[in-house]
């Protein structure tokens, strides 16, 4: 993924403002088409630009007045994210992006690189595991929007996902070369691992995410860590998942009603 990164840190100078570089979560690769980037008012969603994208992917606002090029904090507007082609969840970012949010220098202008989360009906791109569950948070037996769902695999990578509104987790990731021979190999052709998940969501998210129908990347990347329920005891925590190509996890907690396929969440 950095090699991708470096080469796209090529000479463009961008005519106007900051600029916005969106990677796929799952390939590392960045994302090149599709995708609409508009600077929205916040006070009524009246749209004051809308992205021009660049041959390197670049989001950035050419046209964008000096009003709202060079503002300063207090934020008072925008930019929203969104998938025409269905595979990422959207994601809003304050404007004028906050400086949290780091980033390098392209010319005189900084550029941002953001992850873009699958979405629930996109499929696993070509050899990749998969995670699919709904989660809920038990106290209130609501979905789970927008929770922040990290998988560690056994090498020690971690890999991102997000929950939609409707709390759907589509978590899609390569898995690591196996280091040694498997005492007790899979057969022929399949690929397997094993991974462990931690959940961080904030009920208070929701409220907030439904003025554009997208989390602030800022509130969503600082939900508290919460655990998720191999039982419904409230004490038993999830373990380990099997991670296997072609054979999305199901993560659920176990003694719920029988009709309820559900991945219940509690505080720590």
């Amino acid at each position: 993924m950095a090699a991708v990164l470096t080469s796209l840190r090529d000479d463009l100078v961008l005519p106007a403002s900051a600029g916005l570089l969106f990677i796929d979560a799952a390939t590392g690769q960045p994302v090149q088409d599709g995708l609409h980037c508009a600077l929205l008012l916040r006070r009524n969603r009246t749209v004051l630009g809308r992205a021009v994208q660049s041959i390197s992917g670049v989001h950035h606002w050419p046209e964008l007045s000096a009003r709202w090029r060079d503002a300063l904090p207090p934020l008072l507007a925008d930019v929203l994210v969104t998938d025409a082609l269905g595979r990422f969840l959207p994601l809003a970012v304050a404007w004028p992006l906050p400086a949290s949010l780091g980033g390098t220098l392209v010319g005189t202008r900084r550029l941002v690189r953001l992850p873009l989360l699958s979405a629930p009906a996109r499929t696993a791109p070509p050899g990749q595991a998969s995670v699919n569950a709904l989660l809920v948070w038990h106290a209130t037996q609501q979905p789970a929007a927008w929770a922040r769902v990290l998988l560690t695999d056994a090498s020690g990578r971690t890999s991102l996902g997000s929950c939609d509104a409707a709390g759907r987790l589509a978590l899609h990731l390569a898995l690591p070369r196996p280091q040694r021979p498997a005492v007790d190999p899979p057969p022929p052709g399949v690929v397997t691992a094993t991974g462990n998940l931690q959940v961080f969501f904030d009920p208070g998210l929701r409220p907030a995410a439904e003025r554009l129908a997208a989390p602030d990347v800022l509130a969503f990347n600082s939900q508290p860590e919460v655990r998720a329920l191999a039982r419904a005891d409230q004490t038993t925590a999830l373990d380990g998942l099997r991670l296997e190509v072609g054979q999305p996890a199901v993560p659920t907690t176990a003694g719920l009603a029988p009709a309820l396929s559900e991945l219940r969440l509690v505080p720590l």
